[in-house]
C-alpha cells in the first residue's frame, strides 16, 4: 500500500492526469486484485485503485457498499470524483485508516 502511495506522489496536485506506465497498470490492477472487501479500509482503497485506473463503474458499485457514518465524507468525495470522470490523484483525508 505504502508503493501505491510513494508512486502517486508525482502524481498529486498537478492539474492534469499523467498517464500510467504499463507497469504501473500492472502493479495497480495486481494490489486491486489483492485487496480484500470484507475490510472497509480495503474496500475503500479498491475502489480509489479503481478509480484512479479510470474504472469509474466498478469504483462507484464498490464505494456503494460503504455505509459507515465514518466512511460516509470520503465516500462523498470519490464518488464524486468518479461521476466527474476525474482520475486525478488527489490527497483523500480518509477517516479510515487502510
Amino acid at each position: 500500500m505504502q508503493a501505491w502511495w510513494l508512486s502517486n506522489e508525482p502524481r498529486r496536485k498537478r492539474d492534469e492526469v499523467l498517464a500510467h506506465t504499463p507497469d504501473e497498470v500492472r502493479n495497480l490492477t495486481k494490489l486491486a486484485g489483492a485487496l480484500d472487501e470484507s475490510d472497509a479500509g480495503e474496500l475503500l482503497a479498491k475502489a480509489e485503485v479503481l478509480r484512479e485506473l479510470g474504472n469509474l463503474g466498478p469504483a462507484i458499485h464498490l464505494l456503494a457498499r460503504l455505509v459507515a457514518p465514518r466512511t460516509e465524507k470520503t465516500v462523498s468525495f470519490l464518488r464524486e470524483l468518479c461521476e466527474r470522470a476525474d482520475t486525478r490523484i488527489w490527497v483523500v483525508e480518509s477517516q479510515l485508516r487502510y
